[in-house]
């Protein structure tokens, strides 16, 4: 959309409490991860800190940074992940998601707004973008119109 480029964007600033379950799992196991992940999202709900909840029970490699995966613009997220935070606060956190790995929470930490260009020095592109906008339907308007006034006779 060509509005979208003169809007600010949104970077977010994501965390983690990701449980894998281990390929081939058994019914049994993979729900008892998934209670183990009830109790944890409890405890948020309580007000537990999310990045020390991390450190404790997310995955080693992502536990040390307390959970934390980095900051993602808004329009280069996974679909499957900017459908659940993009209406999300700083702060807030998603609901238990089932993924492919496992299971996981996401926290938003921080939200950057990142503004673009102001007005003042997009306006002369917006009065382009509309002049050649309206120049374009004129001109359509004038070709559709010399197509019905003009009369074509084939000659064999």
């Amino acid at each position: 959309k060509d509005s979208d480029k003169y809007c600010d964007k949104g970077k977010y600033h994501l965390r983690t409490i990701l449980m894998k379950v281990p390929p081939g799992s058994a019914r049994e196991e993979r729900e008892e991860i998934r209670e183990q992940m009830v109790a944890h999202r409890d405890k948020l709900v309580q007000g537990h800190d999310f990045a020390e909840m991390a450190k404790k029970y997310a995955e080693p490699s992502i536990a040390k940074s307390g959970g934390y995966l980095g900051a993602f613009d808004s329009d280069t997220m996974a679909s499957k992940i900017k459908n659940v935070v993009l209406d999300l606060k700083a702060g807030e956190f998603t609901p238990i998601l089932e993924t492919d790995r496992g299971f996981q929470i996401l926290c938003v930490d921080k939200i950057e707004i990142i503004p673009k260009k102001a007005l003042e020095e997009v306006s002369d592109e917006i009065g382009q973008l509309l002049y050649k906008e309206i120049l374009d339907q004129k001109f359509s308007s004038w070709l559709e119109n010399l197509k019905k006034q003009s009369h074509i006779k084939i000659i064999r």
